[in-house]
């Protein structure tokens, strides 16, 4: 938490999708279950809140809700992993100009969507593993894992309460994106395919 009083949510909200992060006056909040947490992080649009757990020791876990009603998910088991998350998920998602500090877009990123999440025992032989966060959305819950083939590389893994599964691909350069993406479909085409991106 030390980390968060000296940056103030500035990399935070950089690496998002125009989200809210704020820690010099955050909400406190009490979820249904008695849990007290400071309100950290608002989706743009009011969609989602996380709270970061109070008296839960110094590295203490992330609860997420959608649209500020219960239930509270935990979306890490630590803050530390959910500020990874969050910089590991939209680092090389968006592109940003040196010459124009408010350019931020989305670029250019692969994507793999399967019926099952069969394709996670694949993907753990192959890459390392990092984070996994959870969360829930319109009453289904998902979780996201986290893969890393190269500093440069990623594989941010979605799975439904379904089981349902999408693969979202990012790196840099594009070059490298892209040939991640084909031989991903190379390794899992079969039976999981739903379609591709």
């Amino acid at each position: 938490m030390e980390w968060a009083q000296l940056d103030g949510g500035s990399l935070l909200q950089k690496y998002s999708n125009d989200d809210r992060f704020w820690f010099d006056q955050p909400e406190l909040v009490t979820t249904p279950e008695a849990v007290r947490g400071l309100l950290f992080n608002q989706e743009n649009q009011g969609n989602f809140d996380r709270i970061v757990c109070l008296d839960q020791g110094d590295d203490p876990p992330v609860l997420f809700a959608w649209i500020d009603r219960p239930p509270w998910v935990k979306n890490a088991e630590r803050f530390s992993d959910a500020v990874y998350a969050e910089i590991f998920d939209w680092q090389y998602w968006l592109e940003f100009k040196s010459d124009d500090p408010t350019y931020k877009e989305i670029t250019y990123y692969g994507e793999l969507n399967f019926k099952t999440d069969g394709c996670l025992e694949v993907l753990r032989n192959r890459y390392e593993e990092t984070v996994t966060t959870s969360f829930i959305a319109d009453g289904t819950r998902y979780t996201e894992y986290r893969f890393i083939k190269s500093p440069v590389l990623r594989l941010t893994v979605l799975v439904a309460g379904d089981g349902s599964t999408n693969i979202r691909v990012t790196g840099r350069p594009t070059e490298a994106t892209e040939a991640l993406e084909v031989e991903l479909k190379s390794v899992l085409d079969g039976e999981y395919r739903i379609t591709n991106g």
